[in-house]
């Protein structure tokens, strides 16, 4: 557990993505204590508490019950619900800090994979340009689906393209990538650890390697060059 603390994994790139992130949550509890509950927003937290309660779905064809459940989740820790529903400031707060934590978790995955696709100017540029954008943050603040469905649409589409990555592993390493396989960074983790085993000309030396063959075949390149 300490390890995840050690220099080489927790040092200044992370105590900056940290203080982004806590700047947009700053954000995003500032909107969420001054904004109203808007009408679609109750409509989804009754909903939410009447499935929870054993009701009809929250949802139909075209909109997932996720967003009234996570909405009205926190409400079934309260011990007078009645009370929490006439308390608009108390249910905008239970009812939008899901989303709030869904937000930050898009922009924490956002920042890790940015970092490891262009270093860290890239993961800084990435994560700035998410805090800092008022559409952003009001969509964070609210009960929306747009949170949880770009994290999750985010999360799907680096496993998928990490998965594939792997399979292009030696049969024998593949169930040990398998193992080790924690999310959609896991991808450009593989792409650092070939541009660190290999280097640039190295790879470009390999890349070349077929083509080589086949003009030496042909005639086209002399045997010492």
């Amino acid at each position: 557990m300490l390890g995840l603390f050690h220099r080489d994994r927790f040092g200044r790139p992370q105590i900056i993505a940290i203080l982004f992130l806590l700047a947009f949550l700053f954000q995003c509890l500032w909107a969420l204590h001054h904004v109203p509950l808007a009408a679609d927003e109750l409509a989804l937290i009754r909903a939410g508490r009447a499935q929870w309660r054993g009701g009809s779905l929250a949802g139909d064809a075209a909109h997932s019950p996720l967003v009234a459940l996570a909405a009205a989740a926190p409400l079934l820790f309260e011990a007078e619900p009645v009370a929490v529903a006439a308390d608009p400031v108390r249910l905008r707060w239970l009812a939008r800090l899901p989303f709030v934590f869904f937000a930050l978790m898009l922009g924490g995955s956002l920042w890790y994979v940015a970092r490891r696709l262009y270093g860290n100017p890239g993961g800084y540029i990435a994560l700035a340009l998410f805090c800092f954008s008022p559409l952003v943050v009001l969509h964070a603040a609210r009960v929306d689906a747009a949170a949880p469905a770009a994290w999750g649409l985010f999360g799907a589409l680096f496993t998928a393209i990490a998965l594939a990555h792997t399979l292009y592993a030696p049969p024998r390493d593949r169930l040990r990538r398998f193992a080790r396989h924690e999310g959609a960074p896991e991808v450009s983790v593989q792409h650092r650890a070939a541009e660190i085993e290999y280097g640039p000309e190295r790879r470009l030396r390999l890349a070349r390697e077929p083509f080589r063959a086949r003009a030496h075949e042909a005639g086209f390149v002399e045997r010492g060059a």
